[in-house]
């Protein structure tokens, strides 16, 4: 029995074989995947509590193995993989879904160079190096079907066509930040009904509404306008319309149809006539929030349906805000004030003040004995609104990394860590702290297993907004019930005194919708 990590997993075989050994049982030592691997002798992969239970066993003095055929791994398919990256993507500012669609990338058979792979000329891999060239070969079969179409068109048939992935225990996903449009179905991607396609001058209108000067002179377009095979809106105030042209592939009639919990849809036209290839029809889709929960995404999709069973499906995702408020503000001084304009969505707005709090300091270093890393776990009380993290080192040379990571209720990571840059005072903001234990990650390199470099001592500090933690200094708002008008922003001040500068400090303005803004306090 060997223990994952450190080394190669195909070199633990290689060992085992090399003692003598005529098996070898590979157990992950945290929750991990199990990938497929040509092992130098026969191989059986566990993770969980049935690593666990062998790891005891094998143990205990007279232990045996015996290897039987038949059994299955009992793994749903397609299910995207653990160390696949997630969206979404902070360089569109929420306009356009990442990933944009899947494709088989674990345990992939693949030609391999011998030297690096037990001599091997075949092996299995994963990752998005298997995955990418199943759809580039698809995309090369596309174009030998129909030479003259625009990438973008082909790109539009593959995504519009996929289908959606299953979760760990077989139902269905609709996670699009994982999954994003679904996984490529080769066997609908070539008549897809409907296309979204988009020219040079189309992405560099969208690159000019990014704030990207481009030097072209192309008007700028609401990014979220790009004619794109998925719809995405960030930060959604009311109502919001988007724009899309279709081109026909396949003459017909198509009926729009939107799935979409929490808002109300308008498509128009919602039923399309096309009389020949190559015709297009320009649609608005008006997206008007009902019960949607205030800065939680919504995920849907909009179905234009054809004759002869095509459906043309594109994923959407909207973010609704109550109001628009900055997420975090810098301020500096004992005592001062920060200005900023808040948008409401809504006639009638309270805003809250809470005082500054200031983390106990924690100590920690990192030696050869540590490594590179040292984990703390920090459990945030009910009650809690948002925080801040922070992480200095004592030599003023030294840089760091700080992530902080939410656990499940059984000690794994679950999605949505956040790491910061690499600085001096390396830190993480989350402007909604949701209660429950956090995995903070104090790194001088940011990946595991990097060679070690020297000691480093730092300072952690953890200032959590809205518990019974110790405050400094006041803070206020104005004005708390401002009369508002949706849509007309107006202006707000955070005013503090008497806060002790000596660490970070971190106070926050509170809105009715739960979200709010951090005021980041320094010296």
């Amino acid at each position: 029995m060997c223990d994952r990590g450190v080394n190669t997993r195909v070199s633990k075989s290689a060992e085992v074989a090399r003692a003598g050994g005529v098996g070898m049982v590979l157990v992950n030592t945290s929750d991990q995947d199990t990938d497929g691997d040509i092992h130098l002798v026969p191989t059986v992969h566990l993770n969980g509590t049935a690593a666990t239970t062998v790891r005891v066993y094998a143990a205990a003095p007279g232990a045996t193995a015996s290897l039987e055929p038949g059994g299955s791994t009992g793994t749903p398919y397609p299910q995207i993989a653990p160390f696949s990256s997630r969206g979404p993507s902070e360089d569109n500012k929420g306009a356009l879904i990442k990933p944009d669609l899947s494709a088989p990338g674990v345990a992939v058979l693949a030609a391999v160079a011998p030297p690096g792979n037990q001599g091997h000329d075949f092996d299995f891999m994963s990752g998005t190096s298997m995955a990418a060239p199943q759809v580039s070969g698809l995309a090369a079969l596309y174009f030998g079907v129909h030479p003259t179409w625009s990438p973008m068109a082909v790109k539009s048939a593959l995504m519009t066509t996929a289908v959606d992935t299953r979760t760990a225990s077989g139902g269905t996903s609709t996670d699009v930040y994982a999954q994003g449009s679904g996984e490529v179905d080769p066997a609908a991607m070539l008549d897809p009904g409907l296309v979204y396609d988009s020219s040079n001058r189309d992405w560099l209108a969208y690159e000019e509404g990014l704030g990207i000067d481009t030097g072209t002179g192309v008007a700028p377009i609401e990014p979220s306008d790009l004619n794109y095979p998925s719809l995405s809106v960030d930060r959604l105030l009311g109502s919001r319309t988007l724009t899309r042209t279709l081109t026909a592939v396949r003459p017909g009639v198509y009926r729009a149809s939107v799935e979409l919990p929490g808002f109300r849809a308008e498509v128009k036209p919602s039923t399309l006539r096309f009389t020949r290839t190559g015709q297009t029809a320009k649609v608005s889709i008006k997206l008007t929030r009902t019960t949607a929960v205030s800065d939680v995404p919504v995920t849907g999709s909009l179905t234009w349906a054809g004759s002869g069973h095509v459906s043309v499906r594109s994923p959407i995702v909207v973010t609704p805000q109550s109001l628009l408020a900055p997420g975090r503000l810098e301020g500096s001084g004992s005592a001062g004030s920060v200005s900023y304009s808040v948008t409401p969505g809504t006639e009638k707005l309270k805003l809250t003040a809470y005082a500054p709090v200031a983390g106990a300091p924690v100590r920690g270093e990192m030696s050869d004995e540590t490594g590179n890393a040292q984990d703390f776990v920090l459990t945030v009380p009910q009650g809690s609104k948002a925080g801040e993290f922070f992480a200095v080192g004592d030599d003023p040379g030294d840089k760091l990394y700080l992530m902080v990571t939410p656990l499940r209720e059984d000690g794994s990571p679950a999605t949505g860590g956040q790491l910061s840059e690499y600085e001096h005072q390396a830190h993480v903001s989350l402007g909604t702290l949701k209660p429950g234990k956090y995995a903070v990650t104090v790194m001088s390199a940011w990946y595991e297993g990097a060679p070690f470099s020297s000691d480093i001592t730092f300072t952690l500090q953890a200032n959590v907004v809205g518990t019974d933690a110790p405050t400094t200094g006041t803070f206020s708002v104005s004005p708390e019930r401002p009369a508002t008008k949706p849509g007309v922003p107006f202006p707000v001040t955070g005013t503090w005194s008497g806060v002790d500068t000596s660490a970070p400090a971190t106070a926050y303005v509170g809105y009715q919708d739960g979200t709010g803004t951090l005021v980041s306090i320094h010296g």
